[in-house]
């Protein structure tokens, strides 16, 4: 039986084009010109990490171990091209397991 439509390897090959077509635009009109990868290879030398602090009860015992992801700071051309782009960092990330609670509770998964 002939499959309708095209495979998922089609569209997200399209969608790829859409996206790097749509930054280059973005781009361009926040006078960054429109050479993309430069723009992606610069943006994704920003990393999040972990901040675990491991905790103990007074019988010995291991505690809670509260978790906080935090984004790491820009250099001064990430900066300059969050700023051009009008885009913002945060300084903490939700956690998987918080985004998948916090939408369990309004009932989206």
């Amino acid at each position: 039986m002939a499959q309708r439509g095209y495979s998922r390897d089609h569209r997200g090959d399209c969608l790829h084009v859409v996206m790097w077509k749509t930054l280059g635009g973005w781009m361009g009109r926040s006078g960054l010109g429109d050479a993309s990868r430069t723009v992606l290879e610069a943006l994704g030398r920003i990393h999040s990490g972990d901040v675990v602090l491991r905790t103990g009860r007074r019988d010995g015992s291991a505690g809670p171990t509260p978790r906080v992801r935090c984004v790491a700071i820009a250099d001064e051309h990430q900066r300059v091209l969050l700023i051009r782009l009008v885009l913002k960092l945060p300084e903490r990330l939700r956690l998987v397991e918080e985004a998948e609670e916090a939408l369990a509770g309004k009932g989206q998964m």
